[in-house]
């Protein structure tokens, strides 16, 4: 089976197609033409991804893409790899003027992250990092990416369900 016909699953534990792998220098997405993982660009100066990252598929969000996903675990799972996860919230983010929400996960049954239950568990310093992150990538990208707010699990899985193919 090829990764673009993975299915969905359900809006509370659903399907992630992993695209980076934590600790990467590199964005990698992957391209549903080619069906195969392309690297987009290169991070300068050391920065590497904080988390996991994928896309729901069979989902289609506000941007015309896929449902962005941040997985959150202590261990990088390996591009390409399908993971079923989830929601414990949303990432608001605004992208170039585009928003480009991107949903908070944790993989089903992982012991590290399996206390997150919903974004309310996040403390302050968790929510500050991603938006150094976020921040930092936009920089580099020489663009404006701004993160306006955290939304919980009711708001990711309704969400999920409008993005629903």
């Amino acid at each position: 089976m090829s990764l673009k016909e993975t299915p969905l699953g359900t809006p509370e534990q659903f399907n992630v197609v992993i695209e980076i792998p934590k600790g990467s220098p590199s964005k990698l997405e992957y391209d549903f033409e080619k069906d195969q993982m392309t690297s987009h660009f290169d991070f300068e100066h050391g920065f590497t991804f904080i988390c996991n990252y994928g896309f729901i598929p069979q989902t289609k969000s506000a941007d015309g893409d896929t449902l962005d996903v941040i997985v959150l675990g202590d261990n990088p799972i390996p591009s390409g790899t399908v993971v079923s996860c989830r929601p414990i919230g949303i990432i608001k983010q605004i992208d170039k003027g585009q928003q480009d929400d991107k949903i908070l996960a944790v993989v089903i049954g992982d012991a590290p992250t399996y206390h997150y239950k919903d974004i309310v568990d996040f403390t302050e310093a968790e929510r500050q990092k991603f938006i150094a992150f976020y921040a930092e990538i936009g920089r580099q990208r020489r663009k404006v990416v701004q993160i306006i707010g955290f939304e919980d699990k009711a708001s990711a899985i309704e969400t999920i369900k409008k993005a629903a193919l």
